[in-house]
């Protein structure tokens, strides 16, 4: 998170976020936007601002795909892990 919050405060978030979040918690694995889109039948726009949201203050990160560069694949980073 940023250095200016050291807390995370869901009050902060939309819930679209939070849904999103509690997505990539109960995968606890690296998912695909697709697969995020997929089960949380979020628009694609709506999708691609919560992980924005979340990437913004550090509680996910992201890396390509393996099976296909040009796509990402989102997690949850240490720091969020370890609070």
């Amino acid at each position: 998170m940023n250095d200016s919050q050291e807390q995370f405060n869901p009050s902060d978030f939309p819930p679209s976020a939070l849904f999103v979040l509690k997505i990539i918690e109960i995968e606890n694995n690296p998912i695909r936007q697709e697969k995020i889109i997929s089960k949380t039948r979020l628009n694609e726009r709506t999708a691609r601002k919560a992980l924005s949201d979340l990437k913004e203050e550090d509680i996910i990160a992201s890396k390509p795909s393996l099976a296909d560069p040009r796509s990402q694949k989102y997690y949850l980073t240490d720091e969020f892990k370890d609070r």
